[in-house]
């Protein structure tokens, strides 16, 4: 039964004798009236924990943003860490090329013109040693 004003409306005793109710229908009355309290006490006593399981459920929530954030940031740190990583070892490699191409060079040289080659190893040496190529 749910309580409502239509309920309350409702609500008439029976006078006996002119001027006094009928205690059965009192009773009888009463006893409708807690019942029906008593499943209003219950409704609200579900409603609160269903507002403390939410309440929980947006803790957790913001718990497992805050995870998925830190997650984020840890990733891309190593992220950072590996493309520096990457490029330092891609501006190596970007040396060595050249390297070969000389000797490539100077090889064919010498197979074609002794003295020529020596002459253009020699250049090659000197300005390797002070760093010019190398941006040093």
């Amino acid at each position: 039964m749910a309580v409502t004003m239509e309920f309350f409306d409702g609500i008439s005793f029976d006078i006996a004798k002119q001027k006094y109710y009928n205690a059965n229908k009192v009773d009888a009355k009463m006893q409708e009236i807690r019942a029906a309290f008593a499943g209003l006490i219950e409704e609200n006593n579900e409603l609160r924990r269903q507002i403390d399981d939410i309440g929980l459920s947006k803790a957790r929530v913001a718990e497992l943003i805050m995870s998925a954030q830190e997650r984020a940031d840890d990733i891309i740190k190593d992220a950072k860490v590996k493309s520096e990583e990457i490029l330092k070892q891609a501006r190596l490699d970007s040396l060595t090329a050249p390297m070969c191409l000389t000797n490539y060079l100077v090889a064919e040289l010498a197979l074609r013109n002794y003295e020529e080659a020596h002459e253009v190893l020699s250049r090659t040496e000197e300005i390797l040693s002070t760093g010019f190529y190398l941006g040093i």
